[in-house]
């Protein structure tokens, strides 16, 4: 059975996802009027037509596990990305208990509070089953299932773009670690999806010809390239910063201090830091050069969260 104290975190987690639904139920708007109606349309209407199961733009694993709850409309999204949350936040307490009481209870509102992640969830968007995904991938890390960590990041490229700037340091992990065996089950969402590919569309490398984020900068444009560093706070919220800013001083000491913390910390920083440091410069090179149909939306730094709150709140 399940601990009291458990229960009780669960139980607390439930309530924070619970809150967003009943935000989300009272609102009279969508806060993402555009890419957000489309994404649920898509799920929605993907039992009706199958092919949108493969539709690159519309993420096809998000499509796989929102189409259920989108058949509620779309407060039905709000709550598939508050059931996100709570896997989430239930994978960063595995790790948590390392470090204290404090930390396992402080994640999930810490979480919901990030000004960029809350309202993707109220959105329905994309980036929170991303961010979940992100720390599957590192709680099997955590737990040396490398083969299942490899398997979930193989599927990544299904769900969001970042994965480019996420997956090659999950690799470099197993490396590391020299799980050699490991490493060849990175290309299994690849070879699933390219034979589902073959078959409905007549396409194996499906994936690539039909790259959704090509041209547009003409009408998107280009920008600054500290855009994004220039917004951070506004981004991730003041309290969410400098509490980061905390914990890379703190890390710093328990790295000389304490030998036990290391592999952890070696772990927090390879797979979990650096993929969220990646993911902005990646961002920010894309707007500064106009690449990729970059519109320099706050929004795709939402990905980052979970991890960036984990580091935040690891030596608290």
């Amino acid at each position: 059975m399940m601990p009291a104290g458990g229960r009780f975190l669960s139980g607390w987690w439930v309530a924070w996802a619970a809150l967003a639904v009943v935000v989300r139920l009272l609102s009279e708007g969508i806060l993402e009027g555009g890419d957000g109606i489309m994404h649920y349309q898509i799920a929605r209407f993907s039992w009706v037509h199958p092919e949108l199961f493969l539709d690159h733009w519309g993420k096809p694993l998000f499509t796989l596990f929102a189409s259920p709850f989108a058949q509620l409309g779309h407060w039905g999204m709000v709550v598939f990305n508050a059931l996100c949350m709570v896997a989430t936040a239930w994978a960063a307490d595995r790790i948590l208990q390392h470090s204290g009481r404090f930390a396992q209870w402080a994640y999930a509102p810490a979480l919901l509070m990030v000004p960029v992640y809350g309202t993707m969830v109220l959105a329905g968007m994309t980036e929170v089953f991303f961010g979940m995904l992100t720390m599957l991938v590192i709680l099997a890390l955590f737990t040396e299932r490398y083969r299942t960590a490899l398997i979930v990041a193989s599927f990544m490229p299904f769900s969001r773009p970042e994965y480019i700037a996420f997956v090659p340091f999950v690799v470099l992990w197993v490396i590391y670690r020299r799980q050699w065996r490991s490493l060849p089950y990175v290309f299994v969402g690849h070879v699933l999806y390219a034979v589902i590919g073959g078959i409905v569309l007549q396409d194996p490398l499906w994936a690539i010809h039909n790259d959704p984020y090509t041209g547009a900068s003409a009408i998107y444009g280009s920008g600054d390239p500290f855009h994004f560093t220039g917004h951070i706070q506004r981004i991730f919220g003041a309290p969410t910063v400098w509490l980061l800013a905390f914990a890379l001083v703190a890390g710093s000491w328990s790295w000389w201090r304490e030998a036990r913390s290391r592999r952890t910390l070696e772990l927090l920083v390879v797979v979990a830091f650096l993929p969220s440091l990646a993911i902005l410069v990646l961002h920010s090179v894309l707007w500064w050069k106009g690449w990729k149909g970059s519109l320099g939306l706050h929004r795709v730094l939402a990905t980052t969260a979970p991890m960036v709150v984990l580091c935040a709140l690891w030596p608290v």
